[in-house]
């Protein structure tokens, strides 16, 4: 005759079956999850990644920007070293208060055309500079004149001396924009 399983010997089986089905249950969440978890984990990384790759454009759109604000101020220097048709009143006020504050009369005379400097082929604008003054006041105004903002190239120079006034007829050139 066969044995019928006591009740106890059911239980326990059925609170095996439970437990087994129970790990395997939780077997599959862990793994689920942990899956979950790598997908989250490789997506944080790729942001990350992205986020340093963003920090650092920004960091090189910064250093541009630096760079593009300094070339601009260099720029503008260069536009106001080289006059143009607008602007030469600007430099023919600099010769007039040069002249003023060194103590000398002055007349400038402009040629008509601009011509091609011999050496650099740049665009240069000719002019005669006739000064009054003492000796002393012609060489503040030399001193000054090489201390404004502008290339000027110096062709000829010379001097008289009447009644204790010293006449000084400059011959110069003063280099302007291209487009002058």
């Amino acid at each position: 005759m066969a044995q019928q399983p006591s009740e106890q010997k059911i239980k326990l089986a059925n609170l095996l079956a439970g437990i087994t089905i129970t790990g395997a249950i939780l077997i599959f969440a862990l793994y689920f999850v942990n899956q979950k978890i790598d997908t989250l984990s490789r997506n944080l990384i790729n942001q990350k990644i992205e986020l340093a790759t963003l920090e650092n454009k920004e960091k090189l759109i910064s250093d541009l920007n630096i760079e593009s604000e300094s070339l601009s101020k260099e720029t503008q220097t260069i536009e106001n070293i080289l006059p143009t048709s607008e602007t030469i009143i600007n430099f023919i006020k600099d010769l007039e208060n040069t002249a003023a504050k060194t103590g000398n009369k002055i007349t400038i005379h402009f040629d008509e055309k601009i011509q091609a400097d011999q050496q650099t082929g740049n665009q240069m604008l000719n002019f005669t500079v006739n000064l009054e003054g003492t000796g002393d006041s012609t060489k503040g105004f030399l001193q000054e004149l090489n201390k404004l903002p502008y290339f000027i190239k110096v062709y000829g120079m010379s001097e008289s001396l009447e009644q204790s006034v010293v006449r000084t007829n400059l011959k110069l050139g003063v280099f302007v924009d291209e487009n002058f």
